[in-house]
């Protein structure tokens, strides 16, 4: 039997390394910088490889077709640093309902990342606990520009139709939700909590309208009936706080924004805002 030379190992060596590495398939493009999307099953796969800031590094995402994701059991994009743009398409059924926290379209967007001209229609139902939940993304370090949210959301704390919660570096701007919002603390129409900029957005959903607030455990098992009209002034009233149209709590800026959705619930809650809920930020020329 003849022996293997080395380069012959290392030939064998390297395909076997190949083999091993799971293929990522996006419609090919000219410039390998650019990821077009124009499929489920490609919005899936940016999903399934964006586990990394490294990955969307310096990449341009663009959505060519308008995509439905009714009955998908399509996970959020972990991680995103590249420019997503939306080309003005929609993006349907965006429902989530598992467990957890730092949940939308994106989870974390960072300080690099862009996602614009996107219109998305989802129902934001997560278990669990359920904080830091927006329809574009969870968390937002970026910019968030010209996009919209329709459809329904709820989560304990942190819960907005834009952005969970809009960091320090964070900016949103022209952007409109019309989804209904419900949950306890810091929510609001585009951002539960608002550290950055938001600028030039609209609110036209209702923002905990027509709810008392949420169970803080719907799974525990040990739950003990109370009288609820009793507890109404005193357990329900104290959990709901920090709502407002634009900003449940704003420490940033809110600027040229305004609010045609109604806030609040009748004698429930505390910190309830047509504009922001709580905020020792900056609010200019802005209306309710």
């Amino acid at each position: 039997m003849k022996s293997i030379t080395k380069s012959t190992a290392g030939i064998l060596a390297a395909v076997l390394f190949m083999a091993s590495v799971p293929a990522v398939s996006f419609p090919v493009h000219a410039d390998p910088a650019v990821i077009t999307i124009r499929t489920k099953e490609d919005l899936m796969e940016l999903a399934r490889v964006c586990t990394s800031e490294s990955y969307s590094e310096g990449k341009q995402v663009i959505l060519e077709a308008d995509l439905d994701l009714s009955g998908e059991a399509f996970a959020p994009i972990p991680v995103f640093c590249g420019t997503f743009e939306g080309n003005h398409h929609t993006i349907r059924g965006l429902d989530l309902v598992s467990p957890g926290s730092n949940l939308g379209l994106f989870r974390y967007l960072e300080e690099e990342a862009v996602v614009r001209n996107l219109k998305l229609y989802g129902d934001l139902k997560p278990e669990g606990s359920r904080k830091r939940i927006g329809g574009i993304a969870g968390t937002n370090k970026g910019r968030i520009v010209n996009c919209s949210f329709w459809g329904t959301g709820e989560a304990l704390e942190t819960l907005g139709g834009i952005a969970g919660i809009n960091e320090a570096s964070g900016v949103i701007e022209d952007c409109i939700n019309y989804s209904d919002l419900t949950g306890n603390r810091k929510i609001g129409g585009i951002a539960g909590e608002n550290a950055g900029t938001i600028q030039n957005s609209v609110n036209e959903g209702e923002i905990n309208a027509a709810s008392e607030g949420l169970d803080e455990d719907t799974n525990s098992k040990n739950a003990i009936a109370v009288d609820r009209e009793k507890l109404l002034s005193t357990i329900v009233v104290e959990k709901v706080n920090d709502v407002g149209g634009i900003a449940g709590l704003s420490s940033g800026s809110i600027r040229q924004c305004s609010n045609s959705g109604r806030v609040g619930y009748e004698h429930t809650g505390y910190n309830i805002g047509g504009i922001a809920g709580r905020q020792t930020g900056l609010m200019v020329l802005c209306e309710n």
